[in-house]
């Protein structure tokens, strides 16, 4: 399986990524084809959250079939902080043998 996203600006995926982080600590994603959806819900189990991107809505998006990804998003906030909103963010999942 393999997977890539492409936006030409950080601004979106940094307010998502920053909200998400201030609810949840980590999430699985799940990448088909045609859509990015992440599905969470928060510890205390009182807000359940479900994002649906199409894959139209990025820059470039390619994924060879439907899979979930597993992510921290604490650890991804800390990383996308370090981007100006006008730089490009690409995440690139291979999975290997």
């Amino acid at each position: 399986m393999s997977f890539t996203l492409k936006l030409d600006t950080s601004r979106i995926l940094k307010g998502i990524v920053e909200t998400l982080s201030s609810i949840i600590d980590e999430t699985e994603f799940k990448v088909s084809p045609k859509e990015f959806v992440i599905t969470a819900m928060d510890p205390s189990r009182i807000c359940l959250l479900k994002l649906s991107i199409k894959k139209e809505n990025f820059d470039d998006y390619k994924c060879s079939k439907e899979s979930k990804i597993g992510l921290n998003l604490d650890d991804l906030d800390k990383i996308l902080k370090r981007s100006s909103a006008d730089d490009t963010i690409e995440i690139d999942f291979k999975e290997t043998d």
